[in-house]
């Protein structure tokens, strides 16, 4: 799977840090039910399995999965450097989960 790497760590696209670690992916497991965009939304997820140990630090932490007990159901959040052709520096935002209705809906009228 050489076709792959993954940056862990990475917070300013356009400066090296020393908190980076690239690993290639080893394998890439697909949903089984994904057929593609834009076609089909739902189960748009894969796993990809790295070539060596990721170690926790300050900059690369596992995620955390919501409990039974979880306080806020309704919200997440996301990270990334959006779509600026710019863009560089890692953002975040809480976003508030739907259903699978309201999304499809906010999906088709904007």
């Amino acid at each position: 799977m050489s076709n792959y790497r993954v940056v862990v760590g990475e917070f300013d696209r356009f400066q090296h840090d020393s908190t980076e670690q690239v690993y290639d992916v080893r394998q890439l497991i697909v949903h089984e039910k994904y057929v593609g965009l834009p076609t089909f939304w739902d189960c748009d997820i894969a796993l990809l399995e790295i070539d060596g140990h990721c170690p926790v630090t300050t900059c690369s932490l596992p995620i955390c999965l919501p409990s039974n007990n979880d306080t806020d159901p309704l919200s997440c959040f996301a990270t990334g450097w959006g779509r600026d052709i710019g863009a560089c520096l890692c953002v975040t935002v809480k976003l508030r989960l739907h259903d699978t209705t309201g999304c499809q809906t906010g999906l088709t009228t904007g």
